[in-house]
């Protein structure tokens, strides 16, 4: 896009809205750019609101009908409604309660470990940032806690632009202190760098490693593997989160509570704290369903 590489711009934004439904807010705001800074009115018009109606179609669409429901992650903002309708409509209309909610002091920590890692210099490029606007809104006013830890896959999208956003700010800086030397920004983010691994990373070094698996394996993973392996590949499994990548492979699995009552075999494994609604609620669930013929 920088580069005006239309047809590269084209080929990688097709590949990466194929990848996740949500790009396609985020291709629309190339077009955008496109359509003031690039001054390719046409060409930029096309891209934003074939972009948009690619989201439309996804959203309201295309999975609602493949999966019989709304999509599932419309749960996470009920604050907003029950619909992709509902919710856009009141989240646009309710600018103090997304204002509120970027105040929550649970997501004052997200941002900051989102720009601590680069020294925070990726705020000294906002345009840069207005492309990561869509996911960060998503997993700002989630009600999933889950979206807003650094260890999952959530910030995929936000990361380029956090990156770009700290070129860009260090040209910024250089432009304002010409005298500074490039070995001062080199030092600067390695330092951030390395206190934000230190205090928020999974490495062995840092405060709180993510070393689980190697020091504290599975007990029982014998069991588990032997039982998962029985069952035939033919009949559709439903299974608390922390079995699923074992099960993958399927054509048919739903994650607990989804697909109870449809689904031939229900595997439960009652030790995950970050558990679905939560983890006493599946242990009711596993109760109950010891009753049901």
């Amino acid at each position: 896009l920088v580069k005006k590489s239309y047809g590269w711009f084209l080929f990688f934004s097709i590949l990466s809205g194929l990848a996740k439904e949500q790009i396609w807010l985020i291709v629309a705001l190339f077009g955008a750019c496109i359509f003031i800074f690039h001054k390719k009115r046409l060409f930029g018009a096309a891209v934003f609101f074939t972009s948009l109606s690619l989201f439309y179609f996804l959203i309201w669409q295309l999975i609602p009908n493949a999966r019989g429901a709304q999509h599932f992650a419309l749960s996470y903002y009920f604050d907003f409604g029950d619909s992709p309708t509902a919710i856009v409509k009141n989240a646009l209309l309710s600018p103090d309660k997304i204002l509120g909610t970027f105040f929550m002091q649970d997501r004052k920590d997200y941002l900051y470990q989102l720009f601590l890692p680069l020294g925070f210099l990726p705020i000294l490029s906002p345009l840069s940032l207005v492309f990561a606007l869509p996911d960060l809104l998503i997993n700002i006013l989630s009600s999933n806690a889950n979206l807003r830890q650094l260890y999952f896959h959530y910030t995929a999208t936000l990361t380029p632009f956090l990156f770009i956003g700290a070129i860009f700010g260090i040209k910024n800086l250089q432009k304002i202190f010409p005298k500074l030397p490039l070995f001062f920004y080199s030092l600067y983010l390695i330092l951030t760098a390395l206190y934000a691994a230190y205090f928020f990373g999974p490495l062995p070094f840092a405060k709180s490693p993510n070393v689980d698996m190697f020091i504290k394996p599975q007990s029982n993973r014998e069991i588990i593997n032997d039982i998962l392996s029985r069952i035939p590949n033919k009949y559709s499994v439903a299974a608390t989160n922390n079995l699923g990548s074992h099960l993958s492979q399927r054509e048919k699995i739903f994650t607990i509570p989804i697909g109870v009552e449809k689904a031939v075999f229900v595997i439960f494994l009652l030790n995950d704290p970050f558990a679905q609604p939560s983890l006493q609620a599946q242990k009711d669930l596993a109760n109950k369903l010891k009753y049901n013929k």
